[in-house]
This record gives structure tokens, C-alpha cells and sequence, in this order.
């Protein structure tokens, strides 16, 4: 992952979607746009866009990079850029399925297969890392100790979050036998 060259700056993934496009940084971000006191932001989703975007979009585009801020709040929706990548990547993937795969498969549907199926793991990471910051857990499953608090022994039925991956379309398995 390149990272900023004034800083350690970095953004979290970096993929080619087109041989024609300059390579995409993506950089994910969940937004509660509710405060703790209950107070709702309807603009909560899109300062956070701005926020990203103002952090990395130039340091980026002087290296030969497009940042894409890839925004979702913990309600489910999604910044009209992630949406639309999100879109930009299930078409390439029913592309590379009818192409090479599926033949003779309607392409709209596959279109349809594939967007769904990204959408609903988009909705899965979510709901995990909801989940998680619900629970207080990190990365690992295991529940993060606080300052104050006793231990918790390790092993404890609480403490690891088992989720078993996320629900879609299989896309593999949508290739006929060989």
C-alpha cells in the first residue's frame, strides 16, 4: 500500500479495475450518525467523505493514485462513491463470469448476482463490526481490557465473537462443471 509521501499515511486497500484508469486507494470508514447523546446528523455520512478525502485525495493524485473513500454508516447505508464502486465491481465481475464462465448466461442477471452478493457482504462487515464495537471487541474476537477493569480469564464464553463469514452469491461455484 503507498503512502503519503510527507507522511506514513496510508489507505487501506489498492486495486486496478480497468488497464485504462489510474489505480484506486480505497480507504473504509463506518459512520454512526447518531452522537451519544442521541442527537442525529444527516450530514454525517458525507463530512466523513469530505474528511477522507481532504486527508488523502491530493497526496494520492500526486502519486498517480484515485482515492476512493469508501463511507457506510452503521445503519447500512452507503456513500454514493462506495455505491458506485461497488456497481463498477460487479460489473466487471459478471463481465469476466459471462465471458469465460457462463456464456450463456443473461448478463443483467449476472450483473444483478454479483451486485447483490457484494452488497450483502458490504451488509455483513457491518453488522460484524457493529457487533464488535457493540461487544468491545478488536480485530481478533477477543475482548479488548480496559483500564479499571479486572481480568477477564481467557477462554471466557463471552469473549470471542464467532461469525462464520458472509452471506452472497457464491461466484465460483456459479461456473459450470468442467
Amino acid at each position: 500500500m503507498p503512502s503519503h509521501a510527507d507522511s506514513n499515511k496510508k489507505g487501506d486497500a489498492l486495486t486496478t479495475l480497468s488497464r485504462d484508469a489510474w489505480p484506486q486507494v480505497l480507504d473504509f470508514t463506518l459512520v454512526h450518525p447518531c452522537s451519544g447523546s442521541g442527537v442525529w446528523d444527516s450530514n454525517a455520512l458525507q463530512n466523513s467523505v469530505n474528511r477522507k478525502m481532504d486527508k488523502h485525495n491530493g497526496a494520492y493524485f500526486g502519486l498517480g493514485f484515485t482515492f476512493v473513500a469508501c463511507a457506510v454508516t452503521t445503519f447500512g447505508v452507503l456513500h454514493q462513491e462506495f455505491l458506485r464502486l461497488l456497481y463498477i465491481l460487479a460489473r466487471r465481475q459478471a463481465e469476466v463470469i459471462v465471458s469465460y464462465h457462463r456464456p450463456d448466461a443473461d448478463f443483467a442477471d449476472m450483473l444483478g448476482m454479483c451486485f447483490a452478493a457484494n452488497r450483502a457482504k458490504v451488509g455483513a462487515a457491518v453488522a460484524r463490526g457493529m457487533a464488535m464495537r457493540a461487544l468491545s471487541y478488536c480485530k481478533q474476537g477477543v475482548r479488548r481490557f480496559r483500564v479499571g477493569q479486572g481480568l477477564v480469564p481467557y477462554g471466557h464464553v463471552e469473549q470471542h465473537l464467532d461469525v462464520m463469514g458472509a452471506p452472497g452469491v457464491d461466484v465460483a461455484s456459479l461456473a459450470p462443471a468442467v
